[in-house]
């Protein structure tokens, strides 16, 4: 298979703070963030894209306390304040799915591409300071002949280094998780006040073990390493003004100034050889040249995974293959459908949904209705 690198953002979060000067009383801080968050909700057309605006159920950002969505969405989406701390600002958080369903929906909507560039020009508002608090940039590695248990044992055996782009070596700590081999690794510290780090781990395989809406494209390579660099507080805020005044409208540009953000920090040199492996000779040349044929930033088009999630888990893994061969080899073949002709007149008869099971309908019945069995079925095939 031919070998790609894809270029994109995975999860981000936004803080907005509003002009306090006029502010005379806490107490009217709550009526300024709910006429903020509406006023910034209508230039980011997260109603027409998500769904009405309605009080959270699920945990509101840490910190938070007043927390709204929008739509009934099977996603983690949040624009939250704190009603006694107007220092904290107004919070936008997407989760990965979020910012993906956004950026494909926001394309389908008004013909026109939505990127992270997009987004921080569309919130440089006047009367107001916004700013990144967290930006994560992916750099997938499709087809490539690397593992990650490969890349962390040469890494920790000196075979490998990580060098940033002036050419010194990375000196933050390497910690790996082993799970028969080493599938995740982390270079830097994930602590609260920690301004960077790198993850990298086996993309395929987390959706192979845990389909999201990326499963069906984990199907179709021979090997799937993810580069998911994190920026938070400083750094993000750099990011913030960086692509506001130096990154063009161009997907061209914003490639180039993500995978630039890459190498300036990771960089993986041969050690032996002195020179850069592969993959890291590969992402220079889309920060030099913006114009390799295989690198275009990603756009995803998200599909609900959870029915898919609970049917791969009932065909693969919980057992009832192994019952049916039980009761066709003791009972012969007829029972097997006496066997499931019972399955269904017991759910015809006695099941009923509980109230967890009437919120998922709610939540998911347009995006599954997206996913025709019969291409769940040949997914699952695949991945026998």
């Amino acid at each position: 298979m031919d070998k790609k690198i894809l270029v994109g953002t995975d999860e981000l979060t936004m803080v907005i703070f509003c002009d306090l000067s006029d502010l005379k009383d806490e107490e009217e801080w709550p009526y300024i963030a709910e006429s903020t968050i509406d006023y910034f909700a209508q230039i980011l057309k997260f109603e027409k894209i998500f769904g009405h605006k309605i009080d959270m159920d699920a945990s509101p950002p840490a910190g938070y306390s007043i927390a709204y969505t929008f739509g009934n969405n099977p996603f983690y989406f949040s624009m939250a304040y704190h009603p006694k701390n107007p220092n904290m600002g107004i919070i936008c958080k997407f989760s990965a799915y979020a910012w993906c369903e956004y950026c494909s929906k926001w394309s389908d909507l008004f013909n026109q591409r939505m990127d992270i560039k997009k987004f921080a020009d569309l919130t440089n508002v006047d009367g107001y300071i916004s700013r990144f608090s967290r930006v994560d940039f992916t750099i997938d590695y499709q087809n490539f002949d690397i593992t990650v248990d490969k890349l962390y044992s040469s890494i920790n055996k000196g075979e490998i280094e990580i060098r940033n782009h002036k050419g010194i070596k990375n000196s933050s700590k390497t910690n790996g998780f082993f799970q028969g081999e080493f599938q995740t690794f982390y270079i830097g510290s994930r602590k609260k006040n920690s301004r960077l780090f790198l993850r990298v781990y086996d993309k395929k395989i987390e959706q192979l073990e845990n389909p999201s809406f990326r499963y069906e494209e984990a199907l179709n390579v021979e090997s799937w390493v993810r580069f998911e660099e994190v920026f938070k507080s400083k750094y993000a805020h750099d990011i913030t003004e960086i692509l506001r005044q130096e990154v063009d409208d161009s997907e061209d540009s914003l490639m180039a100034f993500i995978s630039g953000k890459v190498l300036e920090k990771y960089q993986f040199f041969n050690v032996m050889e002195d020179k850069q492996i592969e993959f890291t000779s590969e992402l220079v040349k889309i920060y030099d040249k913006r114009n390799v044929e295989y690198s275009h930033l990603r756009i995803e088009n998200p599909r609900n995974s959870d029915l898919m999630q609970s049917i791969n888990y009932i065909v693969l893994n919980s057992g009832l293959m192994t019952l049916i061969y039980k009761i066709q080899n003791v009972c012969g073949e007829k029972k097997v459908k006496a066997f499931f002709e019972y399955l269904l007149s017991y759910y015809l008869n006695n099941y009923k949904p509980n109230k967890d099971v009437e919120l998922w309908i709610d939540k998911n019945r347009s995006s599954v209705m997206q996913d025709e069995l019969e291409k769940i079925f040949n997914q699952i095939k695949k991945h026998r």
